[in-house]
């Protein structure tokens, strides 16, 4: 599970009923986060950049600036190859 907070995003774990942390990302304000279909990515939408994780090892895949500081949904395609952002 991610949660976003003000201050950072909070990677946890669910196990038998309750939330465990696992790790902590730091990134400020932000706006959108979206696990893929398969849940082996997870992209995380700040002002001015998104950034694209593997879920598994939390390494960071790509960061790419953003064009709009207003997305408003994120969509992965049914194999998870390619994602989309709305504005």
């Amino acid at each position: 599970m991610a949660a976003g907070f003000f201050d950072r995003v909070r990677i946890m774990h669910i196990l038998d009923e309750e939330l465990r942390d696992f790790r902590s990302l730091d990134h400020k304000l932000v706006q959108k986060m979206k696990f893929s279909t398969g849940g082996q990515y997870l992209v995380i939408v700040e002002p001015k950049f998104f950034i694209v994780y593997s879920s598994y090892t939390l390494e960071i895949l790509a960061k790419c600036k953003s064009v709009s500081s207003n997305i408003t949904s994120i969509s992965f395609n049914e194999r998870d190859t390619c994602f989309g952002m709305v504005s």
